[in-house]
């Protein structure tokens, strides 16, 4: 660290040997310009306090886990984080339905009111089937997504990174119209789909459906759907 020159480190990335030691953490308090951060298994959420009074000019949050996420716990994650914050990305090998508690779906969040872009990374696993949301929703996770994407009213730019298993999943036309209703700024929505796609006609034409319908609404968003 010591030849490190401050301005030489933009990026910084804690595993949880980090998250509770402010005595590791003052050691890096002269790198004041760092725009990104990446936490890994990220175990409290009140600790992005701390980490933001070291590096104030955070504008690129990245939450890396190793088991399923359940979006409950961006309720408060929403509620501290700073202004400056302009990305957001979640990687994780799935999610947790959180239609199994009718409470949990009833919570207000805080608006993370600055975020223009937002990925979520769930591409090493196909999504949970049908029967593991207690509603037997098959578009159970695009409705969640679009439940935490609401409290983002500034968001420009989505990107969901997914896999061919979980793409029959993901073209339910009611939920994107339903997400675009709460972001008029929402631009560019990107489907990377993991996989190549064998011929679908029933599939293609849904896709074509949801690109048409968007470009009708008054944001005009542009749905991208990438195999590779």
């Amino acid at each position: 660290l010591p030849k490190l020159k401050a301005k030489q480190v933009i990026s910084l990335r804690l595993t949880t040997n980090w998250f509770c030691t402010e005595q590791d953490l003052s050691r890096l308090n002269s790198f004041s310009d760092i725009f990104t951060l990446t936490l890994l298994n990220f175990p409290d959420i009140k600790l992005i306090n701390i980490y933001q009074n070291y590096f104030p000019q955070i504008k690129n949050l990245c939450l890396w886990y190793d088991s399923e996420v359940n979006f409950t716990l961006f309720h408060d994650l929403f509620g501290y984080l700073n202004y400056s914050i302009k990305r957001f990305e979640v990687h994780c090998p799935g999610y947790v339905c959180s239609h199994s508690n009718p409470d949990q779906c009833k919570i207000a969040f805080c608006g993370a009111y600055e975020i223009k872009y937002f990925l979520f990374d769930l591409s090493n696993f196909p999504l949970s089937p049908t029967s593991d949301c207690t509603n037997q929703w098959p578009s159970c996770f695009l409705i969640t997504i679009v439940d935490l994407i609401k409290y983002m009213p500034s968001l420009q730019y989505f990107q969901l990174i997914t896999n061919m298993d979980s793409i029959s999943k993901l073209l339910d036309l009611k939920e994107w119209i339903r997400m675009t209703s709460y972001c008029p700024c929402l631009a560019k929505i990107t489907l990377r789909v993991l996989g190549r796609m064998e011929s679908d006609d029933e599939m293609s034409q849904k896709i074509k459906e949801i690109q048409n319908e968007l470009r009708t609404l008054p944001q005009n968003a542009q749905l991208q759907v990438i195999f590779n």
